[in-house]
């Protein structure tokens, strides 16, 4: 879904874990991954015909400039 204004085009998500009557505004030019631990796999014990691995990393999510995104609270749903 987009929503066409005078600064230009956005696109709008549904997020069933925001209230509702939050928006959050992202510019997701401002935000990254970093990787603290890249993937690695490791073997586990077998069980039966499977062979089981484990996955493990580490990583965040990275805010480059906070005043690029926002949020706007308690509006009215009616």
């Amino acid at each position: 879904m987009s929503y066409v204004s005078d600064y230009g085009t956005h696109k709008v998500i549904p997020n069933r874990f925001n209230r509702d009557r939050t928006i959050c505004i992202l510019d997701m030019d401002y935000w990254s991954v970093a990787y603290l631990r890249t993937f690695r796999q490791f073997p586990l014990a077998k069980v039966g015909d499977s062979d089981q691995r484990q996955l493990l990393a580490e990583y965040t999510l990275v805010s480059k400039q906070q005043a690029a995104s926002g949020k706007v609270a308690d509006l009215t749903t009616s």
